[in-house]
């Protein structure tokens, strides 16, 4: 897989543009070699990255739900554009994930259904359209998907931070780091660099607050530290 190089660049060159071009692009991977302790004498970091992709698959296709159900509410076409565009990246990006899951973590015994038990409860329970089976009365039902874009535009506040972090910090590549799992988190990387700002500005386009985004912001982070290192520990030698 040869994409990630050019999303990176084009990432990097361009990115602190707020009118980036948003590209879906369409990868493959083969996943028949890559090791399990893909960063060379960092066992730690590698698992780490790797279990990440349970909290994408769920997460990425949770805010693809999301956003759909805020499209109706879109009044400016610069932006329903964007976020159209947004929900073909992140479909990408969890299946993606989700084939790394299937056909390289689960190669190495890893144990698929405890680590997305925790994905499964916050994703298709608590932020369901319905939490935990309650309905939502109508009157509350526009600021509950303002909550939960809110709840998207902080996670990407932090993959943004990550992917800025991978494109330009870890040197995956010239420290002799498996390319294919390289490859995917750089290719992810980029492309949450490239549609950072989205979320926010269908957030703001929808009536959110800053207050409200502070305290998402905060949940996200205690989730995201949590979340890696319960990964870590489950399935894993």
């Amino acid at each position: 897989m040869n994409i990630a190089s050019t999303a990176r660049d084009t990432a990097c060159q361009s990115a602190t543009l707020a009118d980036t071009q948003l590209i879906p692009r369409q990868v493959k991977f083969d996943w028949s070699n890559a090791p399990l302790k893909w960063i060379p004498n960092d066992a730690f970091g590698s698992h780490y990255i790797n279990h990440f992709s349970f909290t994408l698959v769920r997460g990425e296709f949770f805010f693809c739900r999301v956003f759909k159900q805020a499209m109706p509410f879109i009044t400016d076409e610069a932006l329903r554009h964007n976020v159209d565009v947004f929900i073909k990246q992140e479909i990408i990006h969890a299946k993606a994930h989700r084939d790394s899951i299937d056909e390289y973590l689960s190669r190495y015994g890893v144990d698929i259904a405890s680590n997305y038990k925790r994905e499964l409860w916050v994703f298709e329970k608590l932020l369901n359209n319905d939490p935990f089976g309650y309905k939502i009365p109508k009157s509350l039902q526009r600021q509950w998907l303002i909550f939960r874009v809110g709840i998207v535009a902080a996670a990407e506040h932090y993959t943004c931070g990550f992917g800025h972090y991978a494109l330009n910090d870890c040197n995956w590549f010239a420290n002799g780091a498996d390319h294919e799992v390289a490859d995917l988190f750089t290719w992810h990387s980029a492309e949450e660099v490239e549609h950072r700002t989205v979320a926010y500005d269908l957030y703001r386009h929808l009536g959110g607050t800053y207050s409200m985004r502070a305290e998402y912001a905060f949940s996200r982070a205690h989730f995201y530290l949590s979340d890696g290192g319960r990964h870590c520990s489950i399935g894993t030698s």
